[in-house]
């Protein structure tokens, strides 16, 4: 009986303890900007403030976020088996341990960590971010010409082509590509007049230092180029690598550009063409996107098609027969359009304004 009421002395003291849990200033001691696999000593310290005389303490870690598939390490700390057997601690001390990892991690900047302390019911957790001591410096490294035998690709007009844009980072820093661009241009300088915007790609890609990114960009080779139908010959795609940190980044790529349609005249639908029974006409022009296409009878035309300036269709219709149609173009950018009237033989195309 008397060994009965030692045993509950000496327990009371255990069952006194306050549940409350103090850690602060957790790090990771991991060596950084490196990957690590699975199976990686994982090092890492925090500190400590209170009474653990009731251990142990559960202590997770995490990459990223905290979620079950993030775990990357499980330690239960017993304050009786610690090296100084302190239970408790009026002020904060270092607390060193670590672990073998079970999942593969990286130490880049930007990266963080999380520890989750858990005694007794009652959690904390803290945060661990490498930081970004570096600037990065992405650039284009190569661009990669889907089934192209040659040194100077062949497009056709209308066609719709893709392209593979390899990046790297080569700076000591991690930074996020924006997005990537496609431009069709008479020159290799970027920009100039001539450039016109044919493909685009948002991407928010981030890239730590010495990793690269590849991104496919899909582009259409316009109908019109300038004030007309475009003309075969030799242009340069200009791609165009965007990052939230630090300048464009641009390469030039000669091609060669066949035109597939015939060049028609192109005409001002403000011309002198007056409203018979003869020729056709588009109005008002300029317009706020809605217009009006007076169709004459020489020649008889049974297609109308709307372009933007950069060659996309953006409105069609079969006019056989008709004198006259309405053209719906109210949610179009304002820009140049051309409004394209054809049949099996005859082709014209008119220039207007959506303002």
């Amino acid at each position: 009986m008397k060994k009965f009421t030692l045993f509950i002395l000496l327990l009371s003291p255990l069952l006194s303890f306050s549940q409350t849990i103090n850690i602060q200033n957790f790090e990771v001691l991991v060596s950084a900007n490196a990957n690590y696999p699975s199976s990686t000593r994982f090092d890492y310290k925090f500190e400590v403030n209170g009474n653990y005389m009731a251990g142990p303490i559960a202590i997770r870690i995490y990459k990223n976020s905290i979620s079950p598939a993030n775990q990357i390490g499980y330690n239960n700390w017993r304050t009786d088996c610690d090296y100084d057997d302190q239970t408790y601690y009026s002020s904060y001390m270092d607390l060193e341990t670590w672990f073998y990892s079970s999942k593969s991690f990286s130490t880049y900047p930007g990266q963080t960590f999380w520890v989750q302390v858990t005694f007794h019911g009652v959690t904390q957790t803290r945060s661990y971010t490498y930081e970004n001591t570096g600037e990065p410096d992405i650039n284009i490294t190569s661009i990669v010409i889907e089934d192209s035998t040659t040194d100077i690709p062949h497009y056709y007009e209308g066609s719709n082509e893709s392209l593979e844009v390899n990046c790297t980072n080569s700076g000591d820093g991690f930074g996020t590509i924006s997005q990537i661009s496609i431009f069709l241009s008479e020159s290799s300088n970027f920009p100039n007049y001539s450039t016109v915007q044919i493909g685009h790609e948002y991407v928010n890609e981030i890239l730590y230092p010495d990793e690269t990114y590849s991104q496919q960009i899909w582009f259409d080779i316009p109908h019109f180029f300038g004030e007309g139908y475009i003309d075969s010959g030799y242009y340069y795609i200009l791609t165009v690598l965007t990052p939230n940190e630090g300048s464009e980044d641009v390469m030039p790529r000669k091609v060669y550009i066949e035109a597939t349609t015939k060049s028609a005249k192109i005409s001002d639908a403000s011309s002198s063409k007056s409203l018979n029974n003869e020729t056709s006409i588009i109005y008002p022009n300029p317009s706020n996107g809605t217009l009006y296409a007076q169709l004459g009878n020489d020649p008889a035309y049974t297609n109308l098609k709307v372009y933007s300036s950069t060659g996309q269709q953006v409105y069609s219709e079969n006019i056989e027969g008709k004198n006259k149609t309405k053209i719906e173009l109210t949610n179009a950018t304002p820009g140049i359009y051309f409004v394209e009237l054809s049949n099996d033989t005859d082709k014209e195309t008119i220039k207007v304004l959506i303002e």
